[in-house]
């Protein structure tokens, strides 16, 4: 089966059919995703936000897909929050814990990840004080 080729007409077409159908002025890559490759969009339009602007659909804002990725802590502030639930849980939080009753938004957990290995030596020095 020959694989569909897609002009920056029909990519402009099919966003706006899909935006309609949808009921939206704006489209994300997820909406798009499945309709259309990304990387077709990319290709003839250098970015999504080009061919939504091409649609006369509505670009999104710089940021606006970060909106609901949940709350951003410094180091400081989820070194504290994870010691807190320790002390609460009585032991060294699993990641479940730190994300049920810790407030950890998946957008913390690769940072804490990463700094995991220097939450033992921390908090010791943290209960230290």
């Amino acid at each position: 089966m020959p694989r569909k080729t897609y002009t920056r007409d029909s990519i402009i077409q099919t966003l706006q059919s899909l935006a309609q159908r949808l009921e939206k002025d704006t489209l994300s890559h997820a909406d798009v995703q499945g309709v259309i490759p990304i990387s077709t969009v990319k290709s003839r339009f250098a970015s999504l936000g080009n061919a939504l602007e091409a649609a006369g659909l509505r670009r999104k804002a710089l940021g606006e897909n970060l909106a609901n990725r949940g709350p951003r802590y410094t180091d400081d502030e989820m070194f504290q929050a994870l010691l807190e639930l320790e002390k609460r849980l009585g032991h060294e939080p699993l990641w479940t814990e730190m994300k049920a009753f810790g407030g950890i938004s998946s957008s913390n957990e690769r940072r804490l990840r990463s700094a995991k290995r220097c939450t033992s030596a921390n908090a010791v020095l943290w209960r230290a004080n």
